[in-house]
């Protein structure tokens, strides 16, 4: 990211020349109360600079470096102002492990990763892996989406666990984030979600597992079979729960040869067993 304050060593050393550009033009903010200081520096001084400086982008400016500018910001101010006695900034992660961001603008990008809805089309929200705020006192920053607040997972909309390098499922098991190959702009990649209501019907089914000249294993057939007897009858879950697994453990190859629109994964989702299978 060219000129995040490269060579900032901390305590007012080092290379400060983004530093007092970002400061440039706000020394009223220095002679403030120090309990509403990083609330002012980050409103007045940081973002208006961001804003105009910088854009989101996954590989180059990210969530963490500009957490960490920010971190760098205050250490710079609390160096000047003397404050030793004023709490510490550090650079924290929200939530336990991935996430799916709230509908939020990231930094100067008005779309997020996350592909949504039948055509899936892109959305606001962002799947991160990981999200990097900047923690003072009992405050948390967080530059990539203009926010402060008391709770460091404010801008988590869902929580979500990896199950594989092109996988990922909601904590509450309702939701499957799938990657797509198509990246959105200003990030890496993008992902497609599903969720568990989207049930993969009978006729959709065998479309989409169809394959030319291929036939059908003795335990696919079963799938279609309690797949099609569910359509008529709920009470046959339970069925199709069974058939389904014993096809998906004994036939990888054809598991994966057949996965056209993520149709298998997606009737693993609504099965409720996506946690289980899908690793």
């Amino acid at each position: 990211m060219a000129g995040l304050t490269p060579g900032y060593q901390g305590g007012g050393k080092g290379n400060t020349k983004v530093l007092d550009a970002i400061l440039k033009g706000k020394r009223s903010i220095w002679l403030g109360p120090p309990a509403t200081l990083a609330s002012e520096l980050f409103n007045k001084a940081f973002m208006p600079y961001a804003k105009s400086k910088w854009q989101y982008k996954g590989d180059t400016c990210n969530c963490e470096d500009l957490a960490r500018a920010f971190w760098a910001t205050w250490d710079y101010v609390r160096h000047k102002r003397g404050g030793k006695n004023w709490p510490k900034g550090e650079a924290v992660k929200c939530s336990q492990g991935g996430l799916i961001t709230k509908a939020w603008d990231a930094l100067n990008r008005t779309q997020g990763n996350v592909r949504t809805g039948p055509g899936k089309s892109l959305s606001k929200h962002s799947l991160f892996p990981v999200h990097w705020v900047c923690r003072i006192g009992n405050q948390y920053f967080d530059p990539t989406f203009d926010e402060v607040s008391n709770n460091r997972n404010a801008c988590v909309h869902v929580e979500i666990k990896k199950l594989g390098p092109t996988l990922w499922l909601s904590r509450d098991g309702k939701r499957l984030y799938e990657r797509n190959l198509d990246a959105a702009p200003g990030f890496t990649d993008s992902w497609n979600e599903f969720k568990a209501e989207e049930w993969v019907t009978y006729a959709e089914w065998k479309k989409l597992t169809a394959r030319s000249g291929h036939t059908r294993s003795g335990e696919l057939s079963r799938v279609d079979a309690a797949l099609e007897a569910y359509g008529n009858n709920p009470g046959k879950l339970n069925d199709l729960k069974t058939a389904f697994k014993d096809w998906y453990k004994h036939n990888p190859k054809e598991v994966a040869n057949r996965n056209r629109d993520s149709c298998i994964n997606r009737l693993a989702l609504n099965l409720g067993l996506a946690k289980e299978l899908l690793k």
